[in-house]
């Protein structure tokens, strides 16, 4: 700058109107944070996924092309790792109740899920009567749970 050049200080208009920009534009970055917030832990696998896969796209790119590596790729993440997660949260959810059963069970209950029948056959004669097998068996005694255990014991002994 030359000795005798005035630097101009900008105008309270100015300098209002940059304020005015400025939150304007934190405003949309911190909304356009908030939508993306519930995606953050997908976007961090996504970009685990593509690094790690990155090197086996540049090699099938050459062969295949662009688009069915982009394919295949896709198509084998989707067999390898979200298939298998689909059927492992089938199988937690199939088994809640029984989780729920197990965690509200009373101490008069056998964790055996069969309700004995009121004429007491075993739940062998049961399962024979009813042409099913391999059934899970809950006996609730009200009072009685050794009565019970004992006609559980011969059950099994009757069925080896």
């Amino acid at each position: 700058m030359h000795a005798g050049t005035k630097v101009s200080q900008p105008s309270k208009a100015q300098s209002l109107t940059s304020l005015v920009f400025y939150g304007a534009v934190l405003l949309i970055a911190y909304l356009a944070f908030q939508i993306v917030r519930p995606f953050l832990g997908e976007i961090g696998w996504a970009v685990v996924l593509a690094i790690c896969l990155a090197p086996a796209q540049a090699r099938l790119a050459k062969r295949f092309g662009a688009m069915r590596t982009a394919a295949l790729l896709t198509l084998l993440v989707v067999f390898v790792l979200i298939v298998p997660a689909l059927v492992a949260i089938g199988m937690l959810v199939s088994e809640g109740p029984q989780v729920v059963a197990y965690v509200n069970m009373g101490d008069d209950e056998l964790l055996i899920d069969y309700r004995l029948p009121s004429d007491h056959s075993t739940p062998i004669e049961v399962a024979r009567r009813n042409n099913f097998y391999g059934i899970r068996f809950r006996v609730r005694n009200d009072g009685d749970l050794p009565a019970a255990a004992e006609l559980l014991g011969e059950a099994l002994t009757q069925s080896s």
